[in-house]
């Protein structure tokens, strides 16, 4: 009986880890808006959608539906767009 508590209590502990695992926003690549250079990244959300969302953004501040936007300057990093658990960014290369 014992055997079997503990067996649970080492199967709830291993699936909590693993639900628990943090993933690295997926890398788009480096495209470029105008005459600058941008490594695009997505969280969430593909790559596909991410990237012309973001390049529509770099271009004319145009916010995709349902997401908020927030500039940076004196960063690298331009800015920053999320819904819920949906994030894509981009970075000035």
């Amino acid at each position: 009986m014992r055997l079997l508590g503990t067996c649970v209590l080492v199967i709830a502990l291993a699936t909590a880890t693993a639900a628990e695992a943090t993933v690295p926003p997926k890398n788009c690549g480096i495209h470029k808006v105008g005459s600058r250079k941008y490594q695009i990244k997505a969280d969430q959300i593909k790559c596909s959608k991410a990237v012309p969302a973001a390049k529509a953004y770099l271009r004319s501040r145009k916010v995709p539906r349902g997401f908020r936007c927030r500039s940076f300057t004196g960063s690298k990093m331009t800015f920053r767009c999320s819904k819920r658990v949906q994030v894509f960014f981009a970075i000035r290369r």
